[in-house]
């Protein structure tokens, strides 16, 4: 089902940055704590009502064991090498793999993708 991957991602709250944001939605949805290294750009996301993403590339400093999403939705985290990423972005997502090619020139390692599990 093409639903249940995801980018991380949510709506900024009143009186928070971007960057805040992105901190909060990490530790909510993925359960991690992270450095952010820079802001990738932006994506018009004709998906999403609200139709514009921020990206970020970030360091995964710390994978906790136990997150919001994961209690309240049983959503999983899963890591993937770039190719693997890639493969599955062309199938649940293709409308961003324009920019998920930018994050090649980052040289991480791996990026995050949820599986969001339905229980």
């Amino acid at each position: 089902d093409k639903s249940l991957w995801i980018f991380l991602g949510g709506r900024i709250e009143p009186n928070e940055s971007t960057i805040d944001a992105a901190y909060r939605e990490l530790y909510e949805e993925a359960g991690v704590k992270e450095r952010i290294l820079r802001e990738l750009g932006v994506f018009e996301n004709r998906e999403r009502k609200h139709g514009r993403t921020v990206f970020f590339v970030v360091y995964v400093e710390e994978e906790y064991d136990d997150w919001d999403d994961k209690r309240l939705i049983d959503q999983q985290r899963h890591w993937y090498k770039l190719k693997d990423a890639f493969s599955l972005l062309r199938i649940y997502k293709p409308s961003q793999l324009t920019f998920f090619e930018k994050f090649l020139s980052t040289s991480p390692n791996r990026i995050n993708l949820l599986h969001q599990i339905s229980s």
